[in-house]
């Protein structure tokens, strides 16, 4: 090493007017985001003064000068993002070598680094300008004036390029680098678009050779991971910037969709997220491994009003299944229970295969002696034939890593409570309904509990993302396990209105009954509220969770509607004239009372047939009955007004017919006035433009 150092320093960076133009530095601001006064020292590394050693406040940069022309040969930064004056760089040694490179020891904070350029490999370097990049980020904020600007854009450029050069030279190296120091996220948070082009598709000469791979897991590297060491080490650096981005638990499709905020940046940004969409759709196509990170990823797009992707990638090619029946024989992947239920006219079917080992012998002799006795049950008494040996179905695998799985946690029961399992069920089955487990709320803690379908679902606003392969898939596979608990309510509500029905029966009647009968009758009306306070019970938890904004949908205030309606009728009218010793037998049914118990009856038998939906088949009905209500609403309103009007009308003109002339026809033995009040005058007109003329001879002109 030798002891004498080409060198000069000057303490501020803004005033270097004194400077001779034989000793300025290459380009005058190498670090255009700190707008105060600093140190920086600048040390030629050969004898014609063509590259230079550039130690600023928190970065080290080598520039060559080549003629006019400046290049960028190292870059380093120590990657905090709180510019502050401990955080500056400060030198403890610094030395020159022969061969143009130097050896440099740093301190900030408590941090020391060491580097020694040039680098036997050009790895260290390349990972030293992805950290850099990634650094500069969190910079862009700081810039004052447009030409500051410019100089941030050429160091970013710069730096594009020495990772470029890398690529091009060392592909697979690269490849290995990216998985170790997650690179590729570092240069998706520094912005570069044309690198991560590169990357992704390559140029011109060089394609497809895959340089990027998505992962869900990251290894975090301690020694060139810096960033992540330094935000967990500095906790008041952490509260004051919350928007850091933490590489670890994102995957680089995540962390592209992040960036894309509503600022300049974010037409750039959402170019990235298109790259990395198409990338990773053009290689599914062989491998459906390579839409791993998808899932996760859907509902931030949803969140960053990038819905139109979502939209557009399940209409992929890749999206509907690699086909594996022609690969392995599909007896070992398909459930036992799946098969058994397969026959040559078998519709879509989702589930999830066999992954579990090969059983041992006499377990295998035990689980075909059970599936013999299954299929015996399935053949004579639910008439379902097994699959034919000569029938092999088409079995596609749908790329949706975790899409219908939540990170919602399982509360650990205690070892005591595992005795009394099956009473606190059953328990819970009769008395207690079913609470949410998360929050209806779209904040961000809540939705990433649940599962990326769900919260698909609840970001989008149509219908429209059931319209595709991929979430019938979805909804075919989990749709079986959810319709168990709404199977359980209509249950509920069908003995609900059965004894509603009964109930009232008896008391239309004037049934007089004693003894068993009597008492049999008190118990339904016991059970008829029993059940009526479940239902409400189970509204009212809906509208806790969900917000009465939320709730209240057609099919939700049908719902609470019908439970309350019947319990106010059972306890205005029936219940009071219940009598222990001859029921209802001294009852007087009055108009009001036989309208609101119709009317009841009504309702429930709508509530009825809404439960239908639950099925295949009625639901197809209902779903286009209540869309062609919504498609003409207005038109329905627009007749419902013409029919009001009019009404009034013959009502004025009608009601006192004396008026205008006209006297009632003496030969018709049955008089019925057609607007005598407006209820009656809305019938008639009603009947009128449907081309009934019911009271056509009732009145004579005088």
């Amino acid at each position: 090493m030798p002891n004498e150092m080409n060198e000069f320093k000057y303490e501020d960076h803004k005033d270097n007017q004194n400077i001779s133009k034989a000793e300025q530095p290459f380009g005058h601001n190498k670090e255009p985001w700190i707008n105060d006064n600093f140190k920086r020292k600048l040390v030629y590394l050969n004898n014609d003064k063509s590259l230079q050693l550039y130690i600023g406040k928190s970065t080290i940069q080598v520039w060559r000068k080549k003629k006019e022309y400046l290049t960028l040969e190292y870059i380093w930064a120590h990657n905090v993002e709180e510019e502050c004056k401990d955080n500056a760089l400060e030198e403890l040694d610094l030395r020159v070598s022969n061969n143009n490179g130097f050896y440099l020891k740093v301190k900030w904070n408590e941090f020391i680094k060491e580097i020694q350029w040039p680098y036997d490999n050009n790895a260290i370097p390349t990972i030293h300008a992805c950290n850099t990049l990634e650094y500069l980020h969190y910079q862009r904020n700081k810039l004052v004036g447009d030409n500051n600007q410019c100089v941030f854009e050429e160091i970013k450029y710069n730096i594009s390029f020495i990772i470029w050069k890398f690529i091009k030279n060392y592909p697979d190296i690269w490849r290995l680098m990216d998985i170790r120091y997650n690179l590729m996220a570092k240069i998706i948070i520094g912005g570069s678009n044309a690198l991560v082009k590169y990357i992704l598709f390559g140029d011109e000469k060089v394609k497809h050779k895959n340089l990027h791979i998505p992962r869900i897991t990251r290894r975090i590297d301690e020694e060139f991971n810096e960033i992540s060491k330094e935000s967990n080490d500095n906790s008041e650096s952490n509260k004051s910037n919350s928007n850091i981005i933490d590489i670890c638990k994102l995957s680089d499709l995540e962390i592209a969709i992040n960036l894309c905020i509503s600022d300049l940046e974010r037409n750039r940004r959402i170019l990235i997220v298109t790259y990395l969409l198409e990338y990773y759709a053009k290689n599914a196509t062989k491998h459906l491994g390579w839409l791993i990170t998808i899932s996760k990823a859907l509902p931030s797009l949803y969140s960053y009003k990038l819905e139109y992707y979502v939209k557009e990638l399940f209409y992929k090619k890749c999206m509907e299944g690699i086909e594996i029946s022609n690969i392995i024989e599909y007896s070992d992947i398909i459930p036992k229970k799946i098969q058994d239920t397969l026959n040559d006219n078998q519709k879509f079917q989702a589930f999830n295969p066999i992954s579990e080992l090969i059983l041992k012998r006499n377990e295998k002799r035990k689980f075909q002696a059970f599936n013999s006795i299954s299929k015996f049950i399935l053949l004579k008494i639910f008439k379902i034939k097994s699959i034919s040996s000569n029938y092999s179905p088409t079995v596609k695998m749908i790329p949706l890593h975790n899409f219908t799985t939540s990170k919602i946690p399982q509360k650990e029961k205690k070892g005591w409570l595992n005795k009394y399992i099956f009473t606190i069920k059953l328990f819970q089955l009769l008395f207690i309904p079913h609470s949410y487990l998360v929050s209806y709320s779209n904040d961000a803690k809540n939705l990433s509990q649940l599962s990326p379908l769900v919260q698909i679902i609840r970001l989008d606003n149509s219908d429209d993302i059931f319209n595709n392969p991929v979430m019938e898939a979805a909804i075919n596979y989990k749709w079986p396990s959810a319709r168990n608990y709404f199977l359980r309510l209509f249950f509920i509500y069908i003995l609900f209105a059965i004894c509603f029905a009964v109930i009232c029966g008896t008391y239309t009647a004037h049934l007089e009954a004693t003894g068993h009968l009597c008492n049999f009758l008190l118990f339904l009306i016991i059970i008829f509220y029993y059940l009526g306070c479940y239902l409400l019970v189970v509204e009212l938890m809906q509208i806790r969770h969900r917000g009465l904004r939320h709730y209240l949908d057609f099919f939700n205030f049908v719902d609470l509607t019908s439970a309350i309606v019947a319990i106010v009728v059972m306890s205005v009218y029936i219940a009071p004239s219940f009598s222990t010793e001859n029921t209802f037998a001294n009852v007087v049914t009055t108009k009001e009372t036989a309208v609101a118990i119709s009317f009841t009856m009504l309702l429930l038998w709508f509530e009825f047939i809404l439960y239908l939906r639950l099925f295949k088949e009625p639901a197809k009905y209902i779903y286009i009955i209540l869309n062609i209500i919504k498609s003409t609403w207005v038109f329905l309103v627009f007749m419902f007004l013409v029919i009001v009007g009019l009404a009034h009308t013959f009502l004025l003109l009608l009601q006192y017919p004396d008026f205008i002339n006209l006297s009632e026809n003496s030969s018709n033995e049955t008089i019925d006035n057609p607007a005598k009040d407006f209820i009656t005058s809305f019938l008639s007109t009603y009947g009128w433009l449907s081309g009934t003329f019911l009271q056509q001879d009732t009145w004579n002109t005088n």
